[in-house]
């Protein structure tokens, strides 16, 4: 399968933001695939017109991990659009501070957290007017995971399929220390070469699992602010930390959002990603998602060597994706055994006949 990316072009969408009693306008970047061929609205997104044939449309958004940005998920963007080229539109988000997205003002960086998270994201599904589209999923890693568990506890939320990648509705708060500890050291931190930056994403990002060079120079391809020479910073805010703050002195506990998903969107079918040798979704976690709350009915998979949290750029974890993402849930009146359509790309289809994949029964 190509790596190259289906044309993943940004779009700048105005999100009004508050701080205290001051409002202002923060651009959030979106990059959309091509294949979305209809026009892209801006907010305020009470004046979008539906999208045409929406119906027909499947539309994906991703978001990820606390420190990383959207360009994360460009293998896996081409390979979900060539799945099914004429119906699927990848929308792949830069939280706010990521990325191309804006850095929030020195005054707002309180605000930086998931209720800022949620609302821009909830914003951004009102942009694409996800509510009109035949079929509306997530995929998120980390911080995106929990991102998405949030939306999906909300009744109004459009999800069909929400994929979560290596991350619970328990965070333990041993790797809050761990992410509060680099974070602080993020702070103060400059490369003078582009060597520099591979290597020290080579160091603290060792457990996604990448044994690519062609995707660590992707990841520093875009990990960084463009600059015509040195010194280099990594294109993420340092003041996220703003609200991760020790002493870390519990867990914490999201276990009522994950049972409200089932209350607000009972027909959700839920898929799960992790590593098996990761610090944050341990494996009693995992038993509880599987037995409570909405469930994992789209599977659960589990690779082997690979830590917080995979990259989502090898052919194994991109099929277990789309074949999460692609299994249609039966109709009331057919058989209860779920189908993986032809649309499915060679890597997930052997992904399921090996049995990496358990197509679920809703």
């Amino acid at each position: 399968m190509a790596t190259s990316v289906p044309h993943l072009k940004p779009v700048q969408v105005e999100l009004l933001t508050s701080c205290n009693l001051c409002f202002f306008n923060t651009a959030c970047t979106v990059w959309v695939s091509s294949a979305f061929r209809h026009s892209v609205p801006h907010i305020p997104h009470r004046s979008c017109a539906p999208l045409a044939d929406a119906t027909d449309l499947h539309l994906i958004f991703t978001a990820h991990g606390l420190t990383r940005n959207a360009r994360d998920f460009d293998m896996l963007a081409t390979a979900l659009v060539d799945a099914d080229r004429e119906h699927t539109a990848v929308i792949c988000i830069d939280v706010v501070g990521r990325g191309e997205s804006d850095w929030l003002p020195p005054f707002a960086h309180s605000e930086y957290g998931y209720p800022l998270y949620t609302a821009q994201a909830a914003a951004v599904l009102g942009c694409f007017d996800a509510s009109s589209a035949g079929r509306v999923s997530w995929v998120g890693t980390s911080m995106g995971g929990i991102i998405g568990m949030a939306l999906a506890a909300r009744s109004s939320c459009p999800f069909t399929t929400l994929v979560i990648n290596d991350v619970g509705p328990l965070v333990p708060k041993a790797v809050l220390k761990r992410i509060g500890t680099y974070l602080a050291h993020r702070r103060e931190l400059a490369f003078e070469s582009l060597d520099e930056v591979k290597a020290h994403f080579k160091d603290v990002y060792a457990p996604f699992g990448i044994s690519s060079e062609a995707h660590w120079d992707h990841l520093v391809e875009h990990g960084v602010v463009h600059s015509t020479k040195p010194p280099y910073v990594l294109a993420c805010d340092p003041a996220i930390d703003t609200p991760i703050q020790p002493p870390f002195e519990s867990d914490v506990d999201m276990w009522a959002m994950w049972d409200a998903i089932a209350v607000a969107n009972p027909s959700l079918r839920v898929g799960l990603i992790g590593g098996s040798d990761s610090d944050l979704l341990l494996p009693d976690i995992r038993d509880r998602m599987a037995s409570s709350g909405p469930g994992l009915a789209a599977g659960c998979v589990i690779f082997d060597g690979v830590g917080h949290a995979p990259a989502l750029m090898t052919l194994d974890q991109i099929a277990a994706v789309q074949a999460m993402l692609f299994v249609v849930p039966p109709d009331d009146d057919s058989s209860s055994e779920a189908s993986v359509p032809t649309a499915l790309s060679p890597p997930a289809e052997a992904a399921v006949d090996a049995g990496l994949i358990r197509p679920a029964v809703p």
